[in-house]
């Protein structure tokens, strides 16, 4: 088991071969899920450092954040990924050197040898050396002189390591490090969303429809921020901001588990049921910074019942004419010369265009604007994922200060009349979510004490969101739980000490 240690950081040396070593049995890990994507440098950018360092030159420090798990040490690459990656690649034979590089002759020393291949030796008995050159462009990490590659692997990378840290910690570092790199909006912002739901989007961001049809866009974080923004029209439309950083946090606190699972199975079926030319269409130069307002189109023609191929007709359609088409006077093709293509007021317009658009095209009726109120199919819907109504309404009664005398009814309609007298449809993804994070610790979901659970993990994250909760549920576990009350003095001694151990240990 690894020893802790009272220091924060320290500076140490890695040789590539070694680093090499590390990512091949995976101690140092460079997927962490806040990371940006490698291959994102050019081969002339990947050929340079190549250069630089067989010719010795300083390059700037990795950073690494150890974590221990299950008792043995993680090591997280923050920082230095493309550095990391690239010298990885290269011992690995993974590319050639670009011939535009700035330095290709590089010098390396040999031992002088007789006729009969012994080293030659002066009269201390020191080998003697020559100076040799190797041009290096166009060649394989295979293709140099034994003494280059030896040179390549013995050369020692600067590490700023931290020890000791937690998953918080190691985001903590990872935007801070970022701060001062050349990351883009897109990719800072997925830092906002956190750990949990950032290797979701992840995740779908590697389906078939992203990864077959972006390139640069899957690499430099536009492909999370679409599916990203996406989420956020779909399900929480009104709350849009134009800022990134503010959905992303958003997202992270009102945004449910399955609302991503569900949207990765969109993904899914959007990628079998379109068409060559609708896929060209979403994708060209034009409809690409529009693609997150189809997605949330989709996830409401899922709401209609109707087969995914008529999707693709809609598509289609619109292509060829109903992109011009107007209603109430104004047309799509109207709603796009306002260049705002991110502030609320235009983005609403164009997706509630094309929701209604849609509507007209297959006949149907659809909702636009999401009223306040929780009717009968939303509820509904909510109560699906649970295992019973009388479940379902009391996990949803713990979320609001639902009065003991319903809650405790043995009349399940009598806390349904309530909830929907009282609850907003922003409740029920708020307690969909606490149940995703309890169940994810462990509770069955069959667990008669699951509005208990609720009712404690949400008295705790309203008061501090940023303590682990997995925690107390594990402790509520161990003790029968009996009441709301109970509960609630379990969840104040729990938050007690995790708010008393932050303040010693920040002390210290």
């Amino acid at each position: 088991m690894m020893s802790q240690s009272m220091e924060k950081s320290k500076n140490i040396k890695l040789t590539i071969g070694s680093t090499n070593k590390k990512i091949d049995k995976q101690i140092l890990r460079t997927d962490y899920v806040l990371q940006r994507y490698s291959d994102r440098w050019s081969n002339l950018m990947k050929s340079n450092l190549i250069s630089d360092i067989l010719q010795d030159n300083p390059i700037p420090s990795l950073i690494f954040a150890e974590q221990i798990v299950n008792g043995m040490e993680i090591i997280w690459l923050l920082d230095g990924k493309q550095r990391t990656t690239t010298a990885y690649s290269f011992a690995q034979n993974g590319f050639k050197i670009s011939k535009n590089i700035r330095r290709f002759m590089i010098e390396y020393y040999v031992p002088v040898l007789d006729e009969n291949h012994n080293i030659v030796r002066d009269d201390n008995g020191f080998p003697t050396y020559e100076c040799k050159q190797c041009d290096i462009r166009g060649k394989f990490f295979s293709d140099l002189p034994e003494e280059l590659q030896d040179k390549f692997l013995d050369y020692s990378f600067e590490i700023v390591k931290y020890l000791n840290c937690s998953a918080e910690d190691i985001a903590y570092h990872m935007q801070r490090y970022n701060e001062g790199c050349p990351a883009n909006v897109a990719e800072k912002g997925i830092f906002k969303i956190g750990e949990r739901y950032a290797e979701c989007v992840k995740a779908i961001s590697n389906k078939c429809f992203f990864k077959d049809n972006f390139k640069t866009e899957l690499y430099n974080g536009k492909a999370n921020r679409i599916i990203i923004e996406a989420i956020m029209l779909s399900n929480f439309k009104n709350d849009w901001n134009s800022s990134y950083d503010k959905i992303c946090e958003f997202i992270n606190e009102n945004a449910t588990f399955d609302q991503f699972y569900h949207f990765e199975d969109l993904v899914e079926r959007l990628n079998n049921c379109l068409n060559a030319d609708s896929i060209e269409f979403l994708f060209n130069s034009k409809n690409k910074k529009n693609l997150s307002l189809w997605l949330a189109l989709f996830s409401k023609f899922d709401n209609l019942k109707l087969s995914d191929d008529n999707f693709d007709e809609f598509i289609q359609a619109f292509n060829e004419k109903l992109h011009f088409k107007k209603i109430n006077g104004v047309s799509f093709d109207d709603l796009m010369e306002n260049k705002s293509t991110k502030d609320k007021n235009p983005t609403i317009k164009r997706i509630d265009f094309l929701i209604q658009l849609m509507a007209d095209f297959f006949g149907v009726a659809v909702k636009t604007v999401e009223g306040e109120d929780i009717t009968d199919d939303d509820y509904e819907e909510f109560a699906m994922n649970f295992v019973s109504d009388d479940v379902a309404a009391k996990c949803l009664a713990s979320t609001k200060d639902c009065p003991d005398e319903v809650f405790n009814s043995e009349t399940p309609k009598t806390i349904v009349e309530w909830c929907k007298s009282e609850c907003i449809p922003k409740d029920l993804d708020k307690c969909l979510n606490y149940k995703s994070i309890i169940i994810n610790a462990g509770i069955d979901e069959w667990d008669e004490n699951l509005p208990y659970y609720i009712y404690g993990v949400k008295y705790i994250l309203d008061q501090h969101p940023e303590i682990e909760i997995s925690g107390w549920i594990a402790s509520a576990k161990e003790n029968d739980i009996t009441d709301r009350t109970f509960v609630k003095d379990s969840a104040t001694k729990y938050i007690n000490k995790k708010v008393i151990n932050v303040d010693e240990r920040s002390v210290a």
